[in-house]
């Protein structure tokens, strides 16, 4: 009882480890600070290339300059089975959140060999530069930018329909959300959602949830159990399934639940959280993503404009 009750709200801070510790309920709360982890950071390498040393240098030194304290994952690539496997193009290659540093230089099959990377002075290089690693990594850090319109998508929902972002054209305020079902964050704000689209519905309003996580990995995640949730949770927004990754990929999402609220003509006014406490309603401080909808229906903009997403990661497809 006492690991449950501490799980709902659950803070990773040296006192709350050393709690956990004491009424062997740690291993109940890795999962949890596994899933909060920003990105998937992998290296892999061929130890017959030479550059892969110097390569997780610069990785790891942009990573520190970046603030990024997410562990790399280092994977030794021996074998031809290996390469295909982890669909490897040469070594060194980087990812985030299985997106190659550079993946147009991918190209054909996996094999064991040495890459090359083009660099920004548009020359060839056996490893990539400082300036290459630090620019994918932001790309995948930064979302669509505020100020920008609304990416278009058409992504199957829950009910059957196919639901498209024209078709959504009339509402003053849309929030596209990555959402999901398995995660804890999403589950702690689910409720708040439904309440707040059920709050503002009159005025038009509309938010619509889309699930971009890998299903094969994770089962409670697939179409069907998203259709379920639906049902259970009487949704009152669409739910739509992204499932080859790519709508995710294009909005720049990297959490769950993460927020894009694009104002009437679709433009991006607030990108984050919905507020700035998940674990306990009550003591909500900061209600971003309420503020941000009655500043748009006012005609203002909003006080704040931008937050942490705070979330799972999106389970990328491997």
């Amino acid at each position: 009882g006492h690991c449950r009750d501490a799980r709902a709200s659950y803070r990773p801070t040296r006192r709350s480890r050393e709690w956990e510790d004491e009424r062997g309920c740690r291993p109940l709360y890795r999962q949890r600070e596994n899933e909060a982890r920003i990105m998937k950071i992998e290296f892999l390498y061929w130890e017959d290339c030479p550059s892969h040393p110097e390569a997780l240098a610069r990785l790891r030194d942009v990573l520190r300059a970046e603030g990024v304290d997410d562990a790399v994952e280092v994977v030794r690539v021996d074998s031809q089975a290996d390469a295909d496997r982890h669909r490897f193009p040469g070594s060194p290659t980087i990812r985030f959140d299985g997106i190659d540093l550079q993946p147009e230089g991918v190209q054909g099959s996996a094999m064991l060999t040495c890459r090359t990377y083009r660099t920004e002075a548009d020359r060839l290089s056996p490893l990539p530069t400082v300036v290459m690693i630090r620019q994918a990594l932001r790309r995948i850090m930064m979302p669509l930018g505020l100020r920008e319109r609304l990416l278009s998508f058409s992504l199957p929902a829950t009910d059957g329909s196919t639901v498209s972002s024209e078709q959504l054209a009339a509402a003053p305020v849309l929030g596209v959300v990555f959402w999901c079902n398995h995660c804890p964050y999403v589950k702690a704000w689910e409720d708040r959602m439904i309440a707040l689209q059920r709050e503002y519905a009159g005025r038009g309003v509309r938010f619509v949830m889309i699930s971009s996580n890998d299903p094969v990995a994770f089962p409670d995640d697939s179409f069907p159990a998203m259709q379920t949730r639906a049902r259970e949770k009487a949704y009152p927004f669409p739910y739509l399934f992204d499932e080859t990754q790519e709508v995710a990929k294009t909005f720049g999402a990297t959490r769950t639940p993460e927020i894009f609220l694009f104002d009437r003509e679709r433009v991006l006014r607030y990108h984050g959280a919905p507020d700035d406490n998940m674990e306990d309603p009550a003591a909500v401080t900061h209600r971003y993503l309420r503020d941000a909808v009655d500043a748009l229906l006012s005609g203002r903009d909003p006080a704040t404009s931008a937050t942490p997403p705070k979330g799972c990661s999106i389970k990328w497809k491997t």
